[in-house]
C-alpha cells in the first residue's frame, strides 16, 4: 500500500494535484521569463523613449513639436538655449 493511501487519497485525487502543481510550475516559468524579457528590454523604461522618432536628436524634436503647436514660443526659446548649452 502506498503512503498517501492512508489518508484517503486515490490515484484521480493525486492526478489532479500533480495537474495543478505542473500548471502553477509553468505559470511560475513563465512569469520569470516574461519579467526577464522586459527588464532587458533596450526600452524598458515605459515613457522615457520616443518610438515615433528613432534617430531623431532633441532639437530636431523640439523642432516639430513647436511646429505642431504643442508648446508656445517662449518655451520652444527656453528648451532650444538648454540645448545647445
Amino acid at each position: 500500500m502506498w503512503p498517501w493511501h492512508m489518508y484517503g487519497i486515490g490515484w484521480s485525487e493525486m492526478l489532479i494535484i500533480f495537474i495543478i502543481l505542473l500548471l502553477f510550475l509553468a505559470a511560475l516559468i513563465a512569469a520569470a521569463i516574461f519579467i526577464g524579457r522586459a527588464l532587458t528590454r533596450p526600452d524598458h523604461r515605459a515613457g522615457w523613449s520616443n518610438p515615433e522618432a528613432p534617430g531623431k536628436n532633441a532639437l530636431e524634436i523640439l523642432n516639430e513639436r513647436y511646429a505642431r503647436g504643442e508648446i508656445s514660443r517662449e518655451e520652444y526659446l527656453r528648451m532650444k538655449e538648454d540645448l545647445e548649452v
